[in-house]
């Protein structure tokens, strides 16, 4: 796993304040490869205490959701969806006041309506006790969860913020201690802020061209273009300026002999 960054160190502290005091539903929004599976995995990595954890992706229906959960806590399915809450409730963990969510649902926006209804009442307390439910997917999530949920409750949202060059600079340098923010690496910020793992790789190749090639040190195909034109354009300035001075010399040239002719016509004697 790559260290996390300033930016994505400050995204789990706003998740476990959520988590600690909102005692319900949290959803953590991100746009694809933004980093969200990083910072979920740095919430829990120095914690004791492991989230039940699913993947959305694989959840077909309410009463999968519910299998899953309960096989994951080590009970046997039951006869009703309902019998198989109860003997869930049972199950008290400890990990929300250090801020760690009970369960964990990756790829929330896979979910249905029916199942991220399910995970709304479990947070809001309908089958006895709240869970503290953390659901992790991207922007469209949220409109999904507000749609179904019950009016006056909003749950807490903490979206991921896209890296800036500080973020660039303390992931590049704990890979390359050699590595400088030039013109080409902030192009690259701008181009993949929103996808870090992206981001750092196409700094990685570069890296590696530089020293597989000396030649590859030149400066990148834009600046390349820039410097050509600005060399097009002063070559252009002094082609102009050279015709400028040619035309001034000839000019000179042609009026020198008026100027002679002059001089003989005033100095003719009289007899």
């Amino acid at each position: 796993m790559l260290s996390l960054v300033r930016s994505q160190k400050a995204c789990i502290e706003r998740l476990r304040s959520a988590v600690r005091w909102g005692r319900g539903l949290v959803l953590l929004v991100g746009d694809p490869e933004a980093g969200k599976t990083a910072v979920i995995d740095g919430l829990i990595i120095d914690s004791p205490y492991l989230p039940l954890r699913l993947d959305g992706r694989v959840i077909a229906d309410k009463h999968d959701a519910i299998l899953r959960l309960v096989a994951l806590v080590g009970l046997k399915p039951g006869e009703s969806d309902l019998l198989m809450l109860e003997r869930l409730q049972s199950k008290q963990f400890v990990g929300i006041d250090s801020g760690v969510p009970e369960i964990i649902i990756d790829q929330a926006e896979a979910l249905s309506p029916e199942v991220i209804r399910l995970f709304h009442e479990l947070s809001f307390g309908i089958y006895g006790r709240q869970w503290s439910i953390l659901l992790v997917g991207q922007i469209n999530l949220v409109n999904s969860v507000l749609s179904i949920m019950r009016t006056g409750f909003i749950p807490s949202i903490v979206s991921l913020p896209c890296w800036d060059i500080y973020d660039l600079r303390e992931a590049a340098l704990s890979q390359n201690p050699d590595f400088e923010v030039d013109e080409y690496s902030l192009s690259l910020l701008s181009r993949y802020s929103g996808r870090p793992r992206s981001l750092l790789h196409a700094l990685g190749e570069v890296s590696e061209k530089k020293k597989s090639d000396p030649r590859s040190r030149n400066p990148p195909p834009e600046r390349d273009s820039r410097l050509r034109d600005g060399k097009f354009i002063i070559a252009i300035a002094i082609g102009l300026a050279a015709l400028l001075a040619a035309f001034l010399i000839l000019q000179l040239e042609h009026d020198e002999p008026q100027k002679s002719e002059s001089q003989t016509i005033t100095i003719k004697r009289v007899p």
